[in-house]
């Protein structure tokens, strides 16, 4: 069986098979299988590489992301973004970490940074707390939840849950949701003992950002309208359907023309 699958929702195909030689410095111990969800096409460098797939997918980057992860064959699932360096042994020792936890159930959140050309910064432990962030302080949050932005954790366990919510477009308050569902369930979360990925970052609509900063707004009203009083979070399904990707419109017309 594969130790650990890695689902990448991406667009910037110039950058894949550089990230493809960081993940086999970042996990060397454990095999593991990488999963492209694009509609970009998969570049000719991976032919005969066995432990990479590829879905071809128009949708948001949430939907995109979720039919990648019915790929996965891994023990243990995770995320990563295309536009991040990945740290050398940092998928190791998360796996590590999680193996010491109650693996079928805990999830581990795999620190990160963001920052212009990769000049991000290492967060302080209190970012992973929802309430440290001001769009999260709502009466349906708990103050002690936490939020694993970008998740280590059993594959099974995931789609139990039903993965995340694909009405939301971009992949953020929905992860934040599935965070909140997994800790109403019992999860504990954990951070990874090391930094895991260094994230380019492109400010308002600058470089191919346009579409994920349009899609902020209405995910924000659908993260208040399920978590804005404790009555509505009360009402939240802790798991969802995970076939729910097939609502989503097949073409993100934020991103793609009608054609």
């Amino acid at each position: 069986m594969i130790d650990v699958s890695i689902v990448v929702p991406a667009i910037r195909s110039d950058r894949w098979f550089e990230i493809y030689g960081q993940l086999q410095k970042a996990c060397k111990k454990y095999s593991f299988e990488l999963i492209w969800s694009s509609y970009v096409p998969l570049p000719s460098e991976f032919e005969g590489i066995h432990n990479v797939k590829y879905v071809r997918d128009f949708g948001h980057p949430a939907r995109a992301f979720q039919i990648g992860t019915m790929l996965a064959e891994g023990k243990y699932l995770t995320w990563l973004s295309d536009d991040g360096k990945i740290m050398e042994d940092s998928i190791d020792s998360a796996i590590d970490l999680l193996k010491s936890k109650n693996e079928d159930k805990d999830i581990i959140a795999m620190r990160y940074t963001e920052g212009v050309d990769y000049g991000g910064f290492l967060l302080p432990p209190d970012y992973h707390l929802a309430w440290y962030h001001e769009d999260l302080r709502l009466e349906g949050v708990d103050p002690s939840w936490k939020i694993p932005l970008v998740s280590l954790l059993s594959t099974e366990y995931f789609r139990e849950l039903g993965g995340i919510d694909c009405r939301f477009e971009h992949i953020n308050f929905n992860v934040h949701d599935f965070g909140f569902r997994a800790q109403r369930n019992g999860s504990q979360i954990y951070l990874s003992p090391d930094l895991v990925m260094r994230c380019n970052w492109f400010p308002g609509d600058s470089g191919d950002h346009a579409p994920i900063n349009e899609s902020h707004p209405s995910d924000q009203a659908l993260m208040h309208e399920i978590y804005s009083s404790a009555e509505n979070a009360q009402k939240r399904e802790i798991k969802i359907d995970y076939m729910n990707w097939v609502s989503a419109d097949p073409v993100w017309k934020r991103r793609h023309s009608s054609n």
